[in-house]
């Protein structure tokens, strides 16, 4: 079967809300994947989008591509989905104009008031809750997006029922979406994953945009961060976390994650050198108990000579947990005298525990100094014997083996306040086994 003839197939008619960044990049990729697309607009955007249509820029880029989407004043109905990409604030107005069309309406945007306000009004059978996971600004007419990158790459764009349910709407919906390029998943805990995006990636944003944006952090020759990030979610959130970091000339970027809470918790960082002289840390400490799972990828890019990495993690497990670890040190063409280090180690609790590493190397340059390596294992026996036959109770006793096992990490920050209070999250923790 041909390409056009899958898209015939599955082509919605389709009316987006929303005609500003996320909006427009949408009806962009869904109209040049075959789709009956339909734009709404009003003011002076509506009259600059009959003129020039969609126009799209790469940040940075001066070409400038225009996509002829049509775009209406008013809906008109008949619709298979309504895609609506507004503000919060603005979710009211749209709701009152939609009580009067039939359509499933997915929701793509911060909503963290839960599906019953919307469901109140245009009914909670036609609701379906989303997040984009495009970005861009406005340049005049002109939407300046984020280009893809190998972080970005291996985000999707979450899609789920109000209540978790696999339906064979939100199946045809996922795959509309991907045929045009956008790399969308159903999310079984759409509810839950809004309210924790609004409970931790927004502020945590707005404090970065604060301190002048990722670039001001990281970016600058010469620059120095430290950036440290404990978590201790409740045993029911699913959570993704990113970093993402470039670092330049003399300038050195050290991160450390602590990860107690949640019930799964993927944790994904990219650190980038790009100048002689840079220099990333990247660090993690993870205590898991219960059901827990804690998953952990990384990418070391070593792109300029003269650089050093070091990445270290620490994991205990406990009960019928399990970690997971995938690392890629790459040292591209040129990159010559990196030093890069990649160290896992696993203190494995309970029989019932599992820990899997697969540490990796891609060196596309010589005279390096590249190791990795990850390892696994049980208190020692020795040790805990020490211990007890001094009157040390069990529990105290494998509680102290494994927080001098986790201090080595800690210790790295070099800052005594922090680690202190680290420290405190930890025994917290195991004061809850």
């Amino acid at each position: 079967m041909t390409e056009t003839n899958v898209r015939k197939r599955i082509a919605v008619k389709l009316l987006v809300y929303g005609a500003g960044v996320t909006g427009s990049l949408f009806s962009a990729r869904m109209h040049e994947a075959g789709h009956d697309v339909s734009l709404l607009a009003r003011g002076e955007r509506l009259a600059a989008l009959r003129r020039h249509g969609v126009q799209l820029a790469e940040a940075g880029s001066p070409a400038v591509r225009r996509v002829p989407v049509p775009v209406v004043e008013h809906p008109a109905g008949g619709y298979d989905l309504i895609a609506v990409f507004v503000r919060a604030h603005q979710a009211d107005a749209v709701l009152e104009s939609l009580a009067g069309l039939e359509a499933d309406v997915l929701f793509a945007l911060n909503w963290a008031a839960g599906p019953e306000p919307l469901g109140a009004v245009i009914g909670r059978e036609r609701v379906l809750l989303g997040f984009p996971t495009d970005g861009g600004t406005m340049d005049g007419d002109v939407v300046r997006y984020r280009p893809a990158d190998f972080m970005t790459r291996r985000v999707p764009m979450p899609v789920g029922e109000p209540d978790g349910r696999a339906t064979p709407r939100l199946e045809r919906i996922v795959r509309a979406f991907r045929t045009a390029g956008i790399n969308a998943k159903a999310e079984p805990q759409m509810d839950a994953w809004l309210k924790t995006h609004a409970a931790f990636a927004v502020p945590l944003g707005q404090a970065v945009l604060a301190a002048g944006g990722p670039v001001a952090l990281a970016a600058d020759p010469g620059a120095k961060i430290t950036y440290v990030c404990a978590q201790e979610w409740s045993s029911n959130v699913v959570a993704l976390q990113m970093n993402s970091t470039t670092v330049d000339h003399d300038a050195s970027a050290m991160s450390l994650n602590l990860n107690l809470g949640s019930r799964y918790s993927r944790f994904e960082s990219l650190s980038r050198l790009v100048a002689e002289g840079a220099r990333s840390d990247l660090l993690a400490v993870g205590i898991a108990t219960g059901e827990q799972e804690f998953d952990s990828r990384t990418l070391q890019d070593h792109v300029s000579p003269h650089t050093a990495s070091d990445l270290l993690f620490k994991n205990a497990l406990d009960d019928k947990t399990r970690t997971t670890f995938g690392g890629l040190i790459r040292v591209e063409p040129h990159a010559h005298f990196t030093d890069a280090y990649q160290k896992v180690r696993n203190l494995l609790l309970s029989d019932d525990s599992e820990a899997n590493s697969m540490p990796g190397l891609e060196i596309l340059a010589d005279n390096v100094r590249c190791t990795h390596g990850a390892t696994s294992g049980q208190i020692n026996e020795d040790e805990m014997f020490y211990l007890r036959s001094r009157g040390i109770p069990t529990k105290v006793a494998q509680r102290l083996l494994v927080t001098g096992f986790l201090e080595e990490v800690i210790q790295r920050l070099d800052q005594p306040a922090i680690a202190e209070h680290l420290n405190q999250l930890i025994d917290r923790k195991f004061a809850r086994r």
